[in-house]
């Protein structure tokens, strides 16, 4: 994917790409869009692009979704091309493709409970073409239901790198 259509498909306030959930693309009655978490932490109500105002419920941007779903489900396919069979997925809606890829980018800490048993690894994202663990990440993507939960380390760290959301302890100027 092109810089300029990676730029497009974030967020413009924090640079995070769009998901399914509390970043979910909204467009605002100016036409501008962002993340639905973002939109919410702003006090003064007022679109970062033209300044104008804005009140909730917001809609989803639709045609952004789309937009979203079909490069993630291109980059999901192009990354499991020959390690998979094709077609396998194909089975992931738009937002499994998302996690799955993001399993696949990087390695996670895994915590599995039963009912008197816990077990816990390492799930290595599959860098290396592994067509085990392509699968295990799209198989946990498929057949789960993942929910991203913040860390205040994590929240905090993604704030100040991106500069453009005021820290949780200060007010913004009005």
């Amino acid at each position: 994917m092109d810089a300029a259509l990676q730029q497009v498909l974030q967020c413009q306030l924090c640079a995070s790409s769009y998901d399914y959930g509390e970043h979910a693309p909204h467009v605002m009655p100016c036409g501008h869009t962002a993340g639905l978490r973002c939109l919410q932490q702003l006090a003064n109500r007022r679109c970062s692009e033209c300044r104008q105002k804005f009140n909730f419920p917001l809609v989803k941007n639709f045609a952004y979704m789309n937009i979203v779903e079909f490069h993630v489900k291109e980059a999901l396919t192009r990354r499991l091309e020959g390690v998979l069979p094709p077609g396998v997925q194909d089975q992931c809606s738009g937002e499994q493709a998302l996690q799955a890829l993001s399993l696949l980018q990087r390695d996670w800490e895994l915590t599995l409970r039963g009912e008197e048993r816990e077990l816990t690894g390492t799930l290595q994202g599959g860098e290396d073409g592994d067509p085990l663990a392509a699968a295990l990440c799209l198989l946990v993507a498929a057949r789960t239901q993942l929910k991203e939960v913040r860390t205040n380390r994590s929240r905090s760290r993604s704030q100040s790198q991106r500069g453009r959301l005021p820290p949780q302890n200060q007010q913004p100027q009005k």
